[in-house]
Parts: C-alpha cells; structure tokens; sequence
C-alpha cells in the first residue's frame, strides 16, 4: 500500500511546489489567453504544394553505371537527370534523379519515364 501512497505524495509536493513559484514571480493569472493574446501562426518553409520534387530512376555504388544512365536519359530528352551522390559511413551510393517539378507534375513525369524500356521502377522524392 505504501507503493501507492509515495507516488501520489510526491505528485501532491510537486504541484505545490509549481503554485509557490508563481506566487514567487508575480504570476498568480490563472485564466485562458484570449485570442487576441495567442501568437499568430507562421507558415512553415516549404508546404506540400509549394516543394519541389525529383523523381528517381536508378541507385548503384558504380559511379560509371549512373553516369551512362544519365547520358542515356539526356539523348531521350531527360535533359534534366542528374546523378545525386548520397554518402551512408564508409558507403556511398549514386542516385540517378530525373527533373526537379511542382507535386502536381510528378505523375506526367513519372509515366513519361516508366515508358522507357530500361527503366524499371520510379520513385518520387522531395528535392
């Protein structure tokens, strides 16, 4: 039973211990802010519908097989692929990505690519 008591008396000195240090600062308000009293609401960097996005086409730890894939997508009109290098530790991996589009454009540019007879599989990623 004295399990019981110990926590709740330590719970009870707590809250105590929080009025008197009110008291001690000169804040004894106890009421609900108003509106007027509430900080305004920031817009945060980049929403959902204002970031950019990529869409990812390939990963090797051969720099020279992301390399031919990016030139291959170049004369297919993917002027815009580019090769991201993403370091892990002692490992790193490189990331053929392909245009940097609003999130409404990712879908075009998704099946425009899936259409490509050596590109397996897409992935859309945040830039």
């Amino acid at each position: 039973m004295i399990y019981f008591i110990i926590p709740i008396l330590c719970f009870v000195f707590y809250i105590s211990s929080c009025s008197d240090k009110k008291e001690e600062f000169g804040d004894t308000d106890t009421t609900a802010p108003t509106l007027a009293e509430e900080p305004a609401v920031t817009k945060p960097f980049a929403t959902t519908e204002d970031a950019t996005y990529t869409i990812q086409v390939f990963a090797s730890r051969k720099h020279e097989n992301a390399k031919k894939l990016v030139e291959k997508l170049k004369a297919n009109g993917f002027e815009d692929a580019f090769i991201f290098k993403h370091t892990a530790g002692s490992k790193t991996l490189y990331r053929v990505r392909v245009g940097k589009v609003a999130r409404s454009e990712t879908k075009k540019l998704a099946d425009k690519l899936k259409n490509l007879k050596y590109i397996e599989s897409v992935q859309v990623t945040r830039f």
